[in-house]
């Protein structure tokens, strides 16, 4: 709904920014949409900067976590269990997190 009507609002202006934020939104709400229970999953720039991550930053910035749960009510509606996040602050590896902390896994080129 939001996104329709930023787009009528930008045809009858015809702002290239808005469409370039439009582009932006409908990606935001695609990921959102796509992302399912058994997705490979990292933690993004944002989420690696935040304290509350520490426990899996500590590890290994590099490790790939896979999606366990969605729970579409919750901010933090993504439950992640952790390749190597084992400590005494969490032992089994499981954290949940918002959208902007995570991002899908990449492979590289090789």
């Amino acid at each position: 709904m939001v996104l329709v009507s930023l787009l009528a609002q930008c045809l009858t202006t015809g702002s290239s920014c808005c469409f370039l934020m439009a582009n932006s939104t409908l990606k935001e709400a695609t990921w959102r949409l796509s992302v399912k229970v058994g997705d490979l999953v990292k933690l993004s720039a944002y989420g690696m900067a935040r304290k509350y991550n520490n426990y899996i930053v500590f590890t290994g910035i590099d490790q790939v976590g896979i999606i366990t749960g969605i729970k579409p009510d919750y901010y933090y509606r993504y439950s992640i269990r952790w390749t190597k996040a084992n400590n005494h602050f969490n032992p089994t590896g499981q954290g949940f997190h918002s959208r902007r902390e995570i991002k899908y896994a990449d492979w590289g080129s090789g």
